[in-house]
């Protein structure tokens, strides 16, 4: 097969771990925000309280008075921050979601794009024993299947999704192409694949999906990195 996005695929060990420790340091931060949300909440509620007590007191108003007012103010404060608290958290756990959707994504693509090149290069170099063609076939469908999630569509937007739905024709091709190759191979696993390097006519399907993937990785990112801002 040709260089291209092949000699430049991101080595799947550093990014996995790149990944894993930016998802770490944002989970941290996230939760130092909810802890620092509900500490200026009460910060700013005693605050209050005593500022008004205070202004009260020197009103003239007795302390029974002054007491009753506090009361008042404080029960209402506390609903507020009884309505305002929890809803912060749960606009914090939306992002947390949309985030850690994201990294999934970008795990699960990254594979991809190693794969599918690796599957290029069986079908193309041969040599190897058709299980190898057909068992990461295998692997390369459930894979992208995943990305057909429900739960990573909720947070996905809609270019992000035809980016996804748009490569189906792509590994229906290779779906058909490994399925020929083993069936001119009788299907039987341990047949040593022949060498096939001009299989296709213009560009290499496997190539141009890796390309279409690199693309979406990308894309990914980019929203990974709106979601952190």
């Amino acid at each position: 097969m040709s260089n291209g996005i092949f000699t430049t695929l991101r080595p799947a060990d550093q990014i996995a771990l790149i990944e894993t420790e930016q998802y770490d340091s944002e989970m941290i931060n996230i939760s130092k925000r909810q802890w620092g949300v509900a500490f200026a909440g009460s910060a700013v509620c005693a605050f209050f309280s005593a500022g008004f007590t205070s202004a009260l007191l020197s009103s003239g108003l007795g302390s029974s008075d002054v007491a009753g007012w506090v009361q008042a103010i404080g029960a209402t404060a506390g609903i507020g921050i009884a309505i305002w608290i929890p809803y912060r958290q749960r606009v914090e756990q939306v992002r947390d979601d949309k985030i850690r959707s994201y990294y999934h994504a970008l795990a699960v693509v990254n594979d991809l794009i190693s794969r599918v090149a690796y599957l290029g290069r069986v079908y193309s170099e041969g040599n190897r024993p058709l299980a190898a063609l057909t068992a990461t076939h295998a692997t390369v469908s459930r894979r992208y299947e995943s990305l057909f999630d429900r739960e990573l569509y909720t947070h996905l937007p809609g270019p992000i999704v035809d980016k996804i739905t748009g490569m189906s024709g792509s590994f229906n091709g290779i779906e058909a192409a490994v399925a020929a190759k083993a069936s001119i191979l009788d299907n039987k696993p341990h047949v040593i694949l022949p060498p096939h390097p001009d299989w296709f006519t213009g560009t290499d399907p496997f190539q141009d999906l890796c390309q279409d993937l690199d693309n979406l990785f990308t894309a990914l990112e980019v929203e990974a990195n709106a979601a952190r801002s």
